[in-house]
């Protein structure tokens, strides 16, 4: 049995952008919320290293999120 891992995404409060929502994007797949201003969320993961993306109008961000041992990827990118 895999038991699921968690990834806590949290947006801080801020006057800049307050009222424009973030896209998150999971392992290239669109999530169905959004996270506004101040908001947080989680999500439930299967062990192993994923992609998170934050999109914003035009804007992104990817990172690399760990599912497994809280541990990071080491190296390039």
């Amino acid at each position: 049995m895999v038991i699921p891992q968690i990834i806590k995404i949290k947006r801080i409060s801020a006057w800049t952008h307050n009222s424009k929502q973030f896209t998150v994007f999971l392992d290239g797949r669109k999530m169905p919320r959004r996270i506004g201003n101040g908001e947080g969320r989680k999500i439930a993961v299967d062990p192993g290293f994923h992609e998170l993306s934050l999109k914003m109008g035009l804007l992104s961000n990817t990172v690399q999120a760990a599912g497994s041992l809280g541990q990071m990827p080491t190296g390039g990118s």
